[in-house]
């Protein structure tokens, strides 16, 4: 599919640390009409200087997957493999920062930026796989990693991205269908910004994948009081298809099971 064939709408949920980094929530965004140009061109300081971050702070590149369809901005997926102290597959961006994001003008230092995201060792990479239902992880950074630049916004930490039209999720097998953006904390530390040779400067952002009862939660109550649910359950960032729901125990994760129609206000709502 290529960019131009991208038609879909995505609501994208600004909540900032502050309120100089505050921008319109529940903003839509209509994709019929793509500011970026190409020809996509690689860019070779930065698909070098980011293999080597990983190799540095995380370890070395396995597997890149390119996306041949692409024709105005080149973005790479880096997958680092699991390992016995880091039991999870780390794939990474490589090109969303060619571009800087139309940032607030305070944030300049922000404009430039990569995604992560973490998958169980499990996970299968054969080609067919990526190519059908298991891809969606590796087709949810591309498309993150054009969006700021589709639509001239910018993403940031806070920010949620749900997967596209109400109800509709990530693969067949799973009820996840947004995202949230976080610091890449359960990383080594070092990891999360790095200083191209060339004088940019760029930050590593995670994403957390959510179920739509977590997208509500967040945007009703705030990206902290979310993660606080995360930490008191101790969520892992790595993506877990049939997790629980951090927010409604009556959301089931497996998409086997009968789905519940939970009645009335839900608990986080209620005065307690």
């Amino acid at each position: 599919m290529s960019d131009d064939e991208r038609s879909s709408r995505t609501v994208v949920d600004f909540e900032a640390e502050s309120e100089e980094r505050k921008a319109p929530a529940g903003l839509i965004y209509d994709y019929s009409d793509f500011l970026l140009c190409g020809p996509a061109v690689r860019d070779p300081v930065l698909a070098a200087e980011v293999e080597r971050h990983l190799a540095c702070h995380v370890g070395p590149v396995e597997e890149v997957f390119h996306d041949p369809t692409s024709e105005a901005l080149d973005v790479e997926i880096l997958r680092v493999g699991p390992t016995d102290e880091r039991p999870f597959h780390l794939l990474t961006t490589c090109g969303m920062a060619q571009r800087a994001m139309a940032v607030p003008q305070e944030l300049a230092d922000q404009s430039l930026i990569e995604l992560t995201l973490a998958l169980p060792p499990s996970w299968c990479f054969d080609d067919a796989e990526v190519e059908g239902d298991a891809g969606w992880p590796i087709r949810l950074l591309q498309d993150l990693a054009r969006l700021p630049h589709q639509v001239e916004t910018w993403l940031g930490i806070d920010h949620t991205v749900p997967c596209g039209e109400p109800g509709e999720t990530f693969a067949p097998d799973t009820l996840l269908c947004g995202c949230l953006l976080e610091d890449t904390g359960f990383l080594p530390e070092t990891f999360g910004r790095l200083d191209l040779s060339d004088g940019r400067s760029l930050r590593f952002l995670h994403v957390t994948t959510l179920y739509s009862d977590e997208l509500d939660f967040k945007i009703a109550l705030g990206a902290e009081a979310l993660l606080e649910r995360f930490e008191e359950l101790r969520m892992p960032r790595v993506v877990d298809p049939d997790r629980l729901c951090s927010v409604n125990p009556d959301h089931p994760g497996v998409v086997a099971q009968p789905r519940s129609t939970v009645r009335g206000t839900p608990w986080w709502r209620r005065s307690m």
